[in-house]
């Protein structure tokens, strides 16, 4: 089944229905969009995503705050890889506070032998810590 056409799971604490849908996001080094989901953009367009993702994020404006910072840990690493050779995809996770709701942020960097320019930083948004 597609998640973003899945229906809200309920809170089993709660009983309250919360989006079970994963927004995944690739970003270039230079913190460029180059690709967002639509459930991405659903959730980033009513806080601070540019209406053009060809942009790259900025202080002010673009990614929020706390996407941002996640990406920047993850070039700085990637720089550091890429420096010393060491091509192994690794992942930073964090809970962002930045929505009404928590979310869960899992970012993958993807070292690429070619350079940091050519290494990509895949971030997938989620409301529930367990998802992929």
């Amino acid at each position: 089944m597609n998640s973003e056409f899945s229906e809200p799971a309920p809170d089993q604490e709660s009983g309250r229905r919360h989006d079970a849908r994963v927004g995944v996001i690739v970003l270039s080094p230079s913190l460029r969009v180059l690709y967002a989901s639509r459930a991405a953009i659903e959730w980033l367009t009513p806080t601070t995503l540019r209406t053009d993702l060809r942009e790259p994020a900025s202080s002010s404006g673009g990614l929020p705050q706390g996407v941002t910072n996640i990406a920047r840990t993850i070039v700085e690493e990637l720089g550091r890889r890429v420096a010393s050779r060491n091509w192994e995809p690794f992942e930073v996770r964090r809970h962002l506070d930045e929505w009404q709701e928590p979310v869960w942020l899992r970012g993958l960097g993807l070292p690429n032998p070619q350079g940091l320019q050519r290494s990509r930083i895949v971030l997938t948004l989620s409301r529930n810590p367990f998802s992929p």
